[in-house]
């Protein structure tokens, strides 16, 4: 899909009445940073080599000295829980797995009791957890302005006293130790999801980000109380303004948070969230960044549908939707990845270009890749030669054929101010005719699908956009590229007898003064 556009070919004015502009800036579907912690079993603190990551992982945890565990997946903890799970409790059973997304290697977090010495099925709570590494800058290099980076992560609340969300944080330096989240070392900035803190906004998920090492979030501000400080104040999250205790009442919606989900629906403690934020780069009016968050369970459906119909109904999910306090910062700085809260499990950490990658879609190798081509710039009447690239991937023997179609939405049909033919629709490189039968004074937007398909399988599709304008003067105009001569009074970017006709209106017309006016 064609996502943004940069000139490919610069044209004279000279060439105007042969001007098809092509761009180009097809952003392809690119996971970019993959930890899904495939480490033994053991300490996670210098452990690395996860896709799109540099170094080596630094952990702390302020319960126990070596940091966070990695876990193997599959296989539980041995922490006992006892507030969510009644009559007398339960073990954690979180083993990072998910029903609704493909997992690999373990998952990390707080340590469990036989990792510190104690019986498998007691307690064992750790304290406050935090831990980051590198990014490679070719990720940092990604955050584009006018591009979008989608991230996932799951997470699990570990133990049942005093824990918290997992915050996750896309910054330029790492949260301060043992602070929960609070605040980033060095004045630091940074942009991420989930809650925590003041402790009342501990379980919930929402949009945060860090300006000058401090914590903002929707609806205005700094919500944390005095700086440095864990419980904060009860804050504006109470979406009805009666709050007990902070919390948002129970039966009440929230205006401003999704809940984390402490429990699955058969009341064990431990249940996986599927985290799932996008990041749109200096997007919003004001050249703002736009941060949009929500939170999915193993029983939903992971669908970019799915994420948009989540933010429609709560639109504070998005920053795009927050009367003020929106990110503004420099994404190229940022070039670490940090969780901070306490006692939480997080698993299958993803940065994609694309929701497909970062739900960990996972492709047929054998389907064709598939690019429309480039965006293009046209007047009514002239043809466009489509030019895609297509890559026949299978490796089978013989080769499957192809099948291309192209079509084009408004496609025409009905409509008396437009006509689309497409020639050769049922070929790779077809090409387009656009005529408007009625002038509009801009640019007509028609986009174009090609969908290919490989016999047996289902199309892969890609999408270019033609503008169509008027006449090719005006799509000179447009881009800057029709440098007006003084001859052509008409301004149709042509010198003919029109513009004599235009300077014989005006011959006769006498400009001198008629009568003695005042100096200016």
């Amino acid at each position: 899909m064609n996502t943004r556009k940069r000139i490919k070919t610069v044209w004279t004015l000279t060439t105007v009445l042969g001007l098809v502009v092509a761009f180009s800036g097809s952003l392809q579907a690119r996971l970019l940073v993959y930890e899904p912690f495939d480490y033994p079993d053991g300490w996670l603190t210098g452990q690395g080599g996860a896709l799109g990551t540099v170094g080596t992982w630094a952990s702390l945890d302020t319960g126990e000295s070596n940091g966070w565990r990695v876990h193997p997946e599959g296989q539980l903890t041995g922490i006992a829980v006892d507030v969510y799970v009644p009559p007398t409790g339960g073990l954690n059973v979180f083993d990072g797995t998910v029903d609704n997304l493909p997992t690999t290697g373990g998952f990390a977090g707080m340590a469990g009791p036989e990792d510190r010495g104690l019986a498998f099925g007691t307690d064992g709570g750790t304290g406050n957890l935090d831990a980051s590494i590198g990014l490679d800058p070719s990720v940092t290099a990604s955050f584009q302005s006018a591009t979008t980076t989608w991230f996932s992560y799951v997470g699990a609340h570990a133990w049942d006293r005093n824990q918290g969300s997992p915050q996750f944080m896309i910054c330029t330096d790492t949260t301060t130790n043992g602070s929960r989240g609070l605040s980033l070392i060095n004045s630091g900035n940074g942009i991420g999801a989930t809650g925590g803190p003041p402790r009342f906004n501990l379980f919930e998920v929402y949009p945060q980000y860090f300006s000058g090492g401090v914590k903002h979030q929707s609806p205005g501000g700094y919500l944390g109380g005095v700086f440095g400080a864990h419980d904060g104040v009860v804050t504006a999250f109470c979406s009805t303004g009666t709050c007990d205790g902070g919390l948002v009442e129970v039966g009440q919606p929230r205006a401003y948070t999704m809940a984390w989900q402490v429990s699955n629906p058969d009341g064990s403690f431990g249940a996986a969230n599927i985290v799932i934020g996008k990041i749109e780069w200096d997007a919003d009016t004001g050249g703002e960044d736009i941060i949009s968050v929500v939170r999915f369970l193993e029983t939903d459906t992971l669908s970019e549908a799915a994420f948009d119909a989540l933010i429609a109904a709560q639109p504070a999910l998005s920053s795009r939707n927050w009367p003020s306090n929106k990110p503004d910062l420099d994404q190229s700085q940022f070039d670490t990845l940090n969780f901070s809260s306490l006692k939480f499990f997080v698993d299958e950490i993803r940065i994609a270009t694309t929701f497909n990658e970062v739900i960990g879609e996972v492709l047929d190798p054998n389907l064709p890749s598939v690019d429309a081509g480039d965006d293009m710039i046209t007047w009514s009447g002239q043809a466009v030669q489509l030019d895609p690239n297509v890559v026949n991937n299978d490796t089978t023997e013989p080769q499957g054929i192809l099948t291309y179609l192209w079509t084009a939405e408004p496609n025409g049909i009905g409509d008396p101010n437009l006509d689309v033919v497409i020639t050769g629709a049922d070929q790779e490189d077809a090409s387009v005719t656009i005529t408007k039968t009625a002038p509009t004074g801009d640019a007509t937007v028609v986009t174009m699908t090609l969908a290919v398909t490989l016999e047996g399988k289902d199309p892969v599709t890609d999408t270019m956009t033609i503008d169509v304008y008027d006449d090719a003067c005006l799509a000179a105009i447009d881009l800057g590229l029709a440098v007006i001569d003084p001859t052509d009074l008409d301004e149709n970017c042509i010198t003919n007898f029109e513009d004599i006709a235009v300077m014989a209106t005006t011959w006769l017309v006498d400009y001198t003064l008629t009568e003695p006016v005042a100096k200016p």
